[in-house]
């Protein structure tokens, strides 16, 4: 079963091995270019959408390193998006356009629903990280989960929260990688997860 949610719908979006690892040094511990490329088109691509943007939500520690893989902190690593960064440390000063800084989760709901932000956005992605992600799964705004599931155990010092997959409802998007993939000897896979209204934080 799944229900209608009010916007900003948020939608997840995360890589993690069998342990549930995502990340290790601030850096994702594996190389899965195909994965990559299908995280950045769904998450930076904005077609056909009337000129409406995505929206991305990252923790300060994620921003900083999305910052050093993609692009610099002086320019706003995400394309064509808003993004908002989710920090009591940052402050607003020297952000790129279209970048903001809130001190809490509900500050950043509060602000996507200002008239100027609304009436620009199409789709709320949450890039992560821990207590980002803890944050949206437990908010009555999460929609939807998309989950990379990589076939490996890596060294990691970051892990996904564990949730109770039977809590949500797996549903087909045509637009993620379907199937089994096969990259540098490793097989991953996508699953796409929307809610059911029940928190599914285990």
């Amino acid at each position: 079963m799944s229900i209608e949610v009010a916007y900003p719908r948020l939608e997840l979006i995360v890589a993690c091995d069998q342990a549930l690892g995502i990340g290790k040094n601030g850096t994702l511990p594996w190389s899965l270019p195909s994965e990559f490329a299908y995280f950045l088109r769904m998450t930076q691509n904005c077609q056909n959408t009337g000129g409406k943007v995505h929206v991305s939500i990252f923790g300060r520690a994620n921003w900083e390193s999305i910052a050093k893989t993609i692009g610099s902190m002086d320019n706003n690593p995400w394309k064509d998006t808003i993004s908002f960064i989710l920090s009591r440390s940052m402050t607003n000063q020297a952000l790129p356009k279209d970048v903001y800084v809130c001190s809490s989760f509900q500050e950043i709901i509060d602000h996507l629903h200002k008239p100027e932000i609304k009436e620009r956005v199409d789709r709320v992605w949450v890039h992560g990280g821990v207590s980002v992600y803890k944050e949206a799964l437990g908010s009555p705004h999460f929609y939807r989960l998309y989950k990379t599931v990589i076939d490996a155990t890596y060294p990691a010092d970051v892990f996904f929260p564990r949730i109770d997959e039977t809590r949500l409802t797996l549903v087909h998007d045509p637009d993620v990688l379907q199937g089994v993939q096969r990259e540098n000897g490793v097989d991953f896979q996508v699953f796409v997860f929307q809610s059911t209204g029940v928190n599914p934080l285990a």
